[in-house]
């Protein structure tokens, strides 16, 4: 069947180009009047007419969205301004922030509060700028209270109170070692007892009798022997300063890494606790995004958190959606809907109770897990070396009685 190309406008007046099939041109005009069109021109159909004809069906591809460019000038601008008011208006808190200092134990958190009381005390935005890096448990606080309220005595209280929260999801993960290194460096001391007081007794004994020793119990002497040279020591010690020099100049950052390894419920807690208390002080969305990532310390949250502020600041919000799932699509929807004040700064502080919620199911599973199997592997590896101390005397009172 011939196939003719034809140009005809529609009931819009709009010009449309097609092929169509049919016996005969005048077939092929009331095929085509019977559709609403008023035929302009037609002809028999060629290849190049229907390559043409297929080039203009084909869609245009999508401009792939590039990501948003992060101003980083911009951001600094922004968080330097709300610094500068933050320093102002909660300098007149310093005595009372230095007080509440020296009633803390002597530690980290005492020396981090009283930097804090002298860069509130010297209105120093450099160092407040510095410090929101590695302190945000403090400052994030600190900014969203003097935000929203004027009052000495409020900003004061919401403060400690919303520090010490911040503090503990911040400390939770590091609590979960504390059981099972107290097992582990309590082994390790029964073993060093062992090696230097009780594996020699029976050594001698074993030498006294001319005995064949088991595999097992040469294993337990070479290592004793190796224990009682002092290089064990010598590698501990080494490893202590390694964890105390980390600990020193890099515990928080290790504690977000830890936090990851386990699942970043703490993270996702603490941006969104943080990004609620900046939108409850009155500061934008997009302000609030780039401030409250200065507590991920790096990662995709951060990165994710700064590209969605730039988003929402620009209006893009269908472009955000491929941030969803870097911040969690509980805390995009929370930042994104059209929703009032109050409750979006609700729905991201309940978020944020059950992400902290989360977390400490995981620590509580965690040390449920880790404790009964330090014990158990504590348990195995007395249990070896006793075995294998006895086995010889075993073997020699068999003989002694055969």
């Amino acid at each position: 069947m011939p196939r003719f190309h034809y140009q005809a406008l529609n009931a819009e007046q709009e010009l449309t180009i097609g092929e169509v099939e049919a016996d005969a041109v005048a077939l092929a005009i009331t095929q085509l009047e019977a559709n609403g069109l008023t035929v302009l021109s037609i002809g028999f159909a060629t290849a190049e007419t229907t390559a043409a004809l297929m080039a203009q069906k084909q869609p245009l591809p999508t401009p792939r969205r590039k990501p948003p460019v992060i101003d980083a000038a911009q951001d600094e601008s922004v968080l330097r301004s709300h610094l500068a008011r933050t320093l102002e208006r909660a300098r007149p808190l310093t005595p009372a922030l230095r007080a509440y200092a020296e009633e803390m134990p002597t530690g980290r958190r005492r020396r981090e509060l009283a930097e804090v009381c002298g860069i509130l005390a010297r209105g120093d935005v450099e160092a407040a700028t510095a410090a929101l890096a590695t302190m945000p448990e403090y400052w994030i606080p600190l900014i969203g209270s003097t935000a929203r309220d004027n009052d000495s005595a409020a900003i004061l209280r919401d403060f400690i109170a919303e520090s010490q929260q911040a503090d503990e999801t911040r400390r939770q993960w590091w609590t979960l070692l504390a059981y099972p290194l107290f097992l582990i460096g309590f082994a390790t001391l029964v073993l060093v007892l062992l090696a230097y007081m009780v594996v020699p007794t029976f050594q001698s004994i074993f030498e006294d009798f001319d005995l064949e020793l088991p595999r097992l119990t040469m294993w337990t002497i070479n290592v004793s022997d190796w224990i009682t040279t002092g290089a064990p020591i010598l590698l501990v010690a080494i490893l202590l300063i390694a964890v105390a020099a980390a600990i020193k100049f890099g515990g928080p950052m290790l504690g977000e890494w830890f936090g990851n390894w386990f699942g970043r419920s703490t993270g996702v807690a603490r941006f969104a606790a943080s990004t609620a208390d900046l939108l409850a002080g009155g500061i934008e969305t997009p302000d609030a995004l780039r401030i409250a990532s200065r507590t991920a310390k790096g990662g995709p949250l951060r990165q994710a958190s700064q590209r969605l502020a730039a988003l929402l600041q620009s209006g893009d919000v269908a472009a955000a959606e491929q941030w969803r799932r870097p911040v969690t699509a509980t805390v995009f929807y929370a930042v994104t809907a059209e929703l009032p004040l109050d409750s979006r700064t609700q729905l991201l502080q309940e978020i944020a109770n059950c992400y902290v919620d989360h977390a400490r199911s995981r620590v509580s599973w965690s040390q449920g897990i880790l404790g009964p199997l330090t014990i158990f592997i504590v348990g195995f590896v007395v249990a070896f070396v006793a075995l294998s101390l006895f086995l010889p005397l075993i073997n020699l009172i068999n003989n002694l009685s055969g």
